[in-house]
């Protein structure tokens, strides 16, 4: 069979090292998942500069992730780049913390689960093993360089203190591109120089936009990038690694990449590792060259669904708000009797507006019995939020108030509960954290049975030629195996089949079999 659909003996085939081993144990409860917070906290403190993926899109919405190995890909196809075979398309990193080492790792769709595995070490040992062949970026268009949003400040620019911050350096910092790294700027008209897209352009690149900066070939051979076949990894198409070579913070370093495509047309990803942060940016090779490689934004709005994800409490708003006096349009049953589908509970977020409502929980009424007994009773349903001094409920999430609607339901133990809510903003660090928690390997948590919606920009991309390969993929990877139980094949094909309206019953069984 394929490599990739012998992920359950990956261990055995290639033993991981028994610290990684020890990772993958901590992270696969939340209990673990909070105690390996505290020991990142002692390694990486919380003040400690960190890195992420600037452009093009990712999915982690080109912040700085902590999540391992990386945010979980939405249930619909979400392509963030498009290109044909052999076209090169551009990203871009931040360059907060010098000597750190980038890694991007291009892999097939269809192998993400072997991302689990990327440590520097096993990315070094690919990158150390190359043959003399895999050197095929040498030429100098693939070299990077960098692009600095606080050159045209000068220094005459900074005397009025906001000007210079409106880049991120600060009103006494700006890169002056005179230091020993740099050979100069970079002519617009080199064929090292590409021009960025209006996608790319934000307001992060200050009011006066970035300036090229070329480095010298000394401080490219820092860099090494390498594409071949490797038995050990056979999952791995490629890997660059890119040392950062100054501190800017807020600046960027750039290069070209392309995907090898191994398997021809059809889904792939560029896994970023930096230290203890992941991202994935998803590639959609085409059957021939993409003319619009990074999309734009498409009018409308689109529901960005994640499956085994709650917002949890203290990270959203109710109490309240004008959102929750609506009884009879505040929590929504979902049980097989509608087919689990919420799209009465998000029309009726959508109806509200975005200052009201703008993500959603759906989350188990009555928590499986498969889950810990410490969580056991759980349950993520706002129920006591009053109107001013009435002292009633104003939501029908209200116990009483289900119960004599849904008695049926009730009492079951596979109902859903789908409500909208506002996302608190303060309850995460928006440069690094998610609002949201994903716990998607462990049916002991409540969590893992939960599905959580947020509202997006729809994207689009004009004119490309169609990717059969790309659209007959699955739009998630939906597994069999989770922890040491498991759901049926049947139950497999079944979640993969869902459209983003139709939320998953997860009923994990003992008894598995391998799909």
């Amino acid at each position: 069979p394929p490599f990739h659909a012998q992920l359950v003996h990956q261990d055995r085939r290639h033993p991981l090292p028994q610290n990684r081993q020890a990772y993958m144990a901590l992270t696969s409860t939340r209990a673990g998942t909070a105690l390996l917070a505290l020991v990142l906290a002692e390694v990486v403190p919380l003040g400690q500069p960190h890195n992420w993926v600037h452009n093009p899109r990712s999915r982690s919405g080109n912040k700085a992730s902590t999540l391992i190995p990386g945010p979980a890909k939405p249930t619909d196809r979400d392509p963030h780049v498009q290109v044909g075979p052999g076209q090169t398309f551009e990203i871009e990193w931040t360059t907060g913390h010098p000597n750190s080492i980038f890694y991007f790792v291009v892999v097939s769709g269809a192998d993400e689960d072997y991302i689990n595995y990327h440590t520097e070490e096993l990315l070094d040992d690919y990158v150390n093993s190359a043959p003399e062949r895999a050197y095929k970026y040498n030429e100098s268009i693939w070299a990077k360089y960098h692009l600095s949003c606080s050159y045209l400040y000068g220094e005459a620019n900074c005397g009025d203190s906001k000007s210079c911050k409106n880049c991120g350096q600060g009103s006494e910092e700006w890169n002056e591109a005179n230091y020993d790294v740099y050979k100069g700027l970079l002519a617009t008209n080199s064929s090292l120089y590409a021009n960025r897209s209006e996608v790319f352009e934000s307001d992060e690149d200050g009011e006066h936009g970035v300036t090229a900066i070329e480095y010298t070939a000394d401080t490219l051979s820092d860099d090494v990038r390498v594409a071949y076949y490797n038995s050990d990894y056979p999952w791995i198409e490629a890997v660059h690694r890119f040392t950062v070579e100054m501190k800017w913070a807020q600046e960027f370093d750039t290069a070209r990449f392309d995907i090898p495509a191994r398997a021809g047309s059809g889904e792939y990803l560029v896994h970023m590792v930096w230290r203890g942060y992941r991202d994935v940016i998803d590639v959609d090779v085409l059957p021939s060259e993409a003319n619009d490689r990074y999309g734009r934004a498409a009018s409308g709005v689109t529901w960005i669904k994640m499956d085994h994800c709650q917002y949890q409490r203290g990270t959203y708003e109710s109490e309240g708000r004008k959102s929750w006096r609506v009884p009879g349009r505040t929590c929504f049953p979902l049980w097989p009797g509608n087919g689990y589908n919420a799209s009465a509970c998000l029309q009726a977020c959508v109806d509200r507006g975005t200052s009201k409502c703008e993500a959603a929980n759906v989350v188990p009424l009555n928590n499986p019995s498969g889950v810990v007994d410490f969580l056991a009773n759980n349950v993520n349903i706002p129920t006591d939020i009053d109107v001013g001094n009435s002292g009633s409920p104003n939501t029908d999430c209200d116990p009483s108030y289900m119960a004599a609607k849904y008695p049926d339901l009730v009492n079951r133990n596979d109902t859903l509960m789908c409500y909208g809510l506002v996302p608190d903003e303060d309850s995460s660090n928006d440069e690094v954290d998610d609002p949201w928690t994903i716990i998607d390997n462990d049916p002991m948590d409540p969590i893992f049975y939960s599905t959580c919606y947020r509202q997006g920009t729809a994207w689009e991309f004009v004119s490309n030629p169609a990717c059969p390969a790309c659209e007959a993929a699955n739009a998630s990877s939906v597994p069999w195996r989770y922890g040491d139980r498991c759901i049926s094949c049947a139950e497999t094909r079944r979640i993969r089949a869902l459209q983003n309206k139709e939320v998953p019953w997860w009923g994990v069984i003992d008894d598995c079999e391998a799909c």
